[in-house]
């Protein structure tokens, strides 16, 4: 990856290299990985944390992808919590229509069904 792709802080080699060598960093990187400790290149963090860190690049798009799916599960929760305010609805509009059929229609069928069930 380039290093303007990469919206890092090498140029702080131009700026401070004594700062880069006191901390161990090493020529064409920009700072150490505070996951793993490798060398990597100070940048802002993936997605919408608002700090920058230093990351190698295999840190940074393990972080990229558990970020998108971060991303991903909060809308998602949203959706399960609609749903179940739905199916719950939905099932309390079931059982009130079916005592409504058997307080009004029911009775009728019920009685019908007793009688023969008790000629048995």
């Amino acid at each position: 990856m380039k290093r303007k792709d990469r919206g890092c802080y090498c140029s702080l080699w131009q700026q401070s290299p004594e700062t880069l060598i006191e901390q161990g960093v090493k020529k064409g990187y920009c700072g150490v990985c505070n996951i793993c400790d490798q060398q990597g290149h100070l940048r802002h963090a993936p997605g919408a944390f608002p700090y920058t860190d230093a990351w190698c690049d295999q840190c940074f798009k393990v972080q990229a992808v558990i970020n998108l799916l971060q991303a991903l599960a909060i809308p998602m929760l949203v959706g399960s919590l609609f749903f179940q305010a739905w199916l719950f609805t939905g099932l309390a509009a079931l059982l009130f229509g079916q005592g409504y059929w058997l307080n009004n229609d029911g009775k009728a069928i019920i009685r019908k069904l007793s009688s023969k069930l008790a000629g048995f």
